[in-house]
């Protein structure tokens, strides 16, 4: 069995950390968004503020007790907000900021990728064959469409057809 914690509000995991065995298998971290800076410089933000802000010390602390502990650690792309826009508009510069905020988090075992704005398949199918060519096929790339869109041959809040996603290369 599977237990897995979205851990968004950062108010702590101090009753995590307290049990003698972690109830929860996985936690995913969320959310990554992308943007510019009122520079016009490009940034990868989690939630509102750098991943690496000191905002985010206890969080990175707190996760790697509990990854020693065999918890698995995974962020959460997206959501709401247009990360994907920003994202494949610019996918270069964005993809490398990803790429780079997990390395630098060896922690990060997987991506939970969460589509909730119109994307192109060809686009999605790219980020899944990078995500997988920097990080091998152990790395966990996880997508919770909702039901409908997998069950019938319509477009879902992606844009696409998570069929042809699924049944693609």
């Amino acid at each position: 069995m599977k237990i897995i914690y979205y851990y968004q509000t950062l108010i702590g995991l101090k009753s995590i950390l307290e049990e003698d065995k972690p109830t929860c298998t996985h936690i995913i971290l969320s959310s990554i968004h992308f943007g510019k800076n009122t520079d016009g410089t490009p940034y990868i933000h989690l939630n509102d503020h750098d991943p690496n802000d000191t905002i985010f010390d206890d969080c990175w602390k707190e996760l790697k007790i509990l990854s020693d502990r065999g918890v698995t650690i995974m962020v959460m792309m997206g959501g709401a907000g247009g990360a994907y826009t920003d994202l494949f508009a610019n996918y270069n510069t964005y993809y490398t900021l990803l790429r780079d905020f997990i390395k630098q988090h060896p922690i990060i075992k997987g991506i939970d990728i969460d589509i909730e704005e119109s994307v192109k398949l060809n686009d999605v199918k790219k980020l899944i064959q990078n995500i997988n060519d920097d990080f091998g096929e152990d790395f966990i790339i996880t997508m919770a469409p909702l039901g409908g869109s997998l069950m019938y041959d319509n477009a879902g809040m992606g844009g696409f057809i998570y069929k042809e996603l699924y049944n693609s290369e």
